[in-house]
């Protein structure tokens, strides 16, 4: 059996209609961690029935299973810790096991019809759990959990088994040539984006386009009905005045009309399923793109990118309709051309002309549009985002009185998008206008030639009615095949952002064994420089600097000195331009990102909120947080005194960016995000700047006996937080000026001032 199916579906050998549909597995696996925690809670609180082993989440089996044929050990804690992201459909969990490097399909079967060397795979439990099955044993299964191997007896483990088992291997095991290829993967233009849509399709949604492909074919065959019908009427019927003969060809054609009503529907269906799942699978990777971007790659405004999504979805809905003209509408345009000219003879002339005049006119109206389409695109990203920037930061716009000019930027941009739209609909509506003009002149054509063919003896005059009625069929969708084809290189033109995006570099872990390398707090920098993007001064400038696990160190110096950007290279969220960052002695790189910040508490300057509960924003990214884990941080924050004064409590909404809360208030809720994992080494970018002197210094008392053994870089311009620290490092234009004892470099600093 192939195990390398994607997860999406190119078709199962087993009979997945017996088992539960993509909409069944994505209730099961959608289920949250919290809700199968209290499930196993339950369970354990009742007597345990022999051969039971509990369920674990799925990325947990996943991640234990691609580490087994990798004879990797699995890490102390279990690979829970691991998980980034609770899986609510096949999807997303195919976007969470790229951090797993492990590459997964599923199918609907029964255990006892699995084959040995299907093992070790995953059984999905009905609860949304799933439990490890390594191989097969005598009355049952060995399974992998988290006490150990044991034996579960089959009809217990049929008895909670959902009939959806899933396969695992890691993927540099595999030399699957369509995985490696896989599309989206890199992309350099539009035209690499269009081309990938339509490879995706091909390669996963195949069985639905053979069925789209059918349902048009038999389309095309019913529409020979009604010429045949109307040949036959002009030719047998009217000479003969068979009226039977005419009730059942009416009868006939009339089912044959409600069954070509009935396909075209289907095809209809079918073309928006195939659009529609490929638009799910590009979106997902577009914003996981996004996601896992390198910053100085990432995109820094949101008016393009909200314009990339909607393009996402022109060219998903676009591909499926091409693709089904091309398999289609050309086969049998030319097998209508044999029909037509076994009825009509020389009235294929018609039908040819019109096609080549078709194409050339649309190939006059794509010259004529596609500086302004492209042109048109770009003022469309600017639209959106002045409106971004104008409703994000209404309240600047008021206090600086600056409606006015921004409404007159406004509509300059109004303006010039209205001219380009209206030369990009003009000559689009010429072309579209064109193919109507066209099928008409090709039927005239016909009859034209026809007359002369009746004339000659060579057709009847039935023939010539029913190659009126033909033509029409046959133009019309070559006609809408050259279209859509001008509309996909027109759209080609305006994805440059979405292929720029889709090619992102990514963050990635040189090193995949240290997945589960615990982070101890050690920090060594050997000649760093960086200088952000487009800047021509470097942020920092060759930075030596080792920091050990459980120091206490301060970093201070004027605004723009490069402290904020010091901690963030000890976070990888930059990468040094030269020198090395080590984090416990290896280099940053060789970490995977996601490890790394997981095991820092990091807490940036300006404290950023989402539009949620503050209990969602403090656990912002987490799966679970224990309510231990959560009062810690609630109470050192000072969240958990602002939380009991509210009517709401932890279930307040914060508004957007957290604009609800005062910046006081949004420093404390960040700090509590910082804090709730625990971290053994935190990272602090001015802390305290917006807090009064009060709050502050409850914070720091209660901060102390929390970083015991624990790892504090802390940066700032506040006098009170250097009692956290017991080492100090000044920091002036990206160089490191003072560097020790925080008494020493004080006492230092001070007789600057002196003197």
């Amino acid at each position: 059996m192939n195990r390398l199916r994607s997860l999406l579906g190119k078709g199962a050998s087993r009979a997945q209609a017996d088992g539960p549909d993509r909409e069944q597995i994505a209730a099961r696996i959608g289920r949250r961690p919290q809700a199968r925690q209290t499930q196993q809670d339950e369970q354990s609180a009742q007597p345990r029935v022999p051969g039971q082993a509990p369920g674990q989440h799925l990325l947990s089996g996943i991640d234990k299973a691609s580490r087994q044929w990798r004879d990797q050990p699995t890490p102390p804690g279990g690979p829970d810790r691991m998980v980034e992201a609770d899986p609510s459909s096949p999807e997303t969990l195919a976007a969470a096991v790229e951090h797993l490097d492990a590459q997964v399909s599923y199918v609907s079967a029964r255990l006892e019809d699995l084959e040995s060397q299907d093992f070790p795979c995953i059984a999905l439990l009905n609860d949304g759990s799933s439990l490890l099955l390594t191989a097969r044993a005598p009355g049952g299964y060995v399974v992998d959990g988290e006490s150990g191997e044991r034996v579960m007896h089959a009809d217990a483990l049929e008895a909670r088994q959902s009939g959806t088992v899933f396969f695992v291997r890691p993927r540099s095991l595999t030399h699957d040539k369509a995985s490696e290829d896989a599309p989206f993967q890199k992309v350099e233009s539009g035209t690499a984006v269009f081309r990938d849509v339509v490879m995706h399709i091909w390669e996963t949604r195949r069985r639905l386009l053979m069925q789209l492909v059918l349902a048009s074919a038999l389309s095309y065959a019913f529409l020979l009905a009604l010429p045949l019908f109307t040949m036959a009427v002009y030719d047998r019927v009217v000479p003969h005045q068979a009226m039977e003969t005419l009730w059942a060809l009416s009868l006939g054609v009339l089912l044959a009309l409600g069954l070509d009503f009935q396909l075209r529907f289907v095809r209809m269906k079918l073309v928006d399923a195939i659009g529609a799942s490929a638009y799910l699978t590009l979106q997902a990777r577009f914003f996981r793109r996004i996601l896992n971007a390198e910053l100085k790659s990432a995109p820094r405004v949101a008016g393009p990118v909200a314009h990339q999504v909607r393009e996402i979805e022109q060219v998903c809905n676009l591909a499926p309709n091409l693709m089904a003209a091309a398999l289609v509408d050309v086969p049998f345009f030319f097998l209508l051309m044999g029909v037509l000219y076994t009825i009509g003879g020389l009235v294929v002339i018609a039908p040819l002309a019109g096609v080549f005049a078709l194409a050339g006119l649309h190939a006059l109206g794509h010259a004529r549009t596609g500086s302004a389409v492209q042109k048109s695109s770009e003022i469309n990203q600017k639209q959106s985002n002045q409106v971004f920037e104008t409703v994000a930061a209404l309240e600047s716009v008021k206090a600086a009185t600056a409606q006015s000019h921004l409404l007159r930027r406004w509509e300059r941009i109004s303006d010039e998008a209205g001219y380009f739209g209206h030369r990009a609909r003009l000559w689009s509506g010429f072309a579209s206008q064109s193919t109507m003009i066209v099928v008409q002149a090709v039927i005239v054509l016909v009859l034209i030639i026809g007359v002369y063919q009746i004339g000659n003896g060579a057709m009847s005059v039935g023939a010539l009615a029913a190659s009126s009625l033909l033509v029409g069929r046959m133009v019309a969708p070559v006609g809408n095949l050259i279209a859509q084809a001008d509309k996909a290189i027109q759209l080609s033109r305006s994805l440059g952002g979405l292929a720029q995006i889709l090619s992102t570099p990514q963050e990635s872990a040189g090193d995949a064994a240290r997945s589960t390398a615990r982070i101890r707090g050690a920090v060594s920098m050997s000649g760093v420089s960086f200088a952000y993007p487009g800047s021509g001064t470097k942020a920092v400038n060759d930075i030596h600097l080792s920091i050990q696990p459980g120091e206490h160190v301060g970093i201070i110096g004027r605004v723009g000195c490069g402290k904020s950007t010091l901690l963030r290279l000890a976070l990888r969220l930059h990468q040094p331009d030269e020198g090395s960052v080590l984090i416990d002695g290896q280099d940053i790189r060789q970490l995977p990102p996601h490890i790394l910040r997981r095991a820092c508490g990091f807490m940036r300057q300006d404290a950023l909120l989402f539009d949620d509960t503050l209990y969602n924003n403090i656990c912002f990214g987490l799966d679970h947080v224990g309510d231990a884990d959560f009062d810690f941080a609630a109470e050192i924050s000072g969240v958990a005194q602002m939380a009991a004064s509210l009517p709401n409590g932890y279930s307040t909404p914060v508004g957007v960016r957290g604009e609800a809360l005062s910046g006081g208030e949004r420093q404390m809720v960040a700090l509590a995000r910082a804090l709730v994992t625990r971290p053994n080494m935190l990272l602090l970018d001015e802390p305290s700047a917006a807090m009064d002197n009060a709050l502050e210094q409850a914070i720091i008392k209660r901060l102390k006996p929390a970083l015991v053994s624990k790892t504090l870089i802390v940066a700032t311009h506040r006098v009170p937080m250097l009692e956290l620290v017991d080492r100090l490092i000044v920091m002036e234009r990206g160089h490191i000026v003072a560097d020790g004892p925080k008494q020493q470099v004080l006492a230092k600093l001070n007789g600057m001032s002196a003197a």
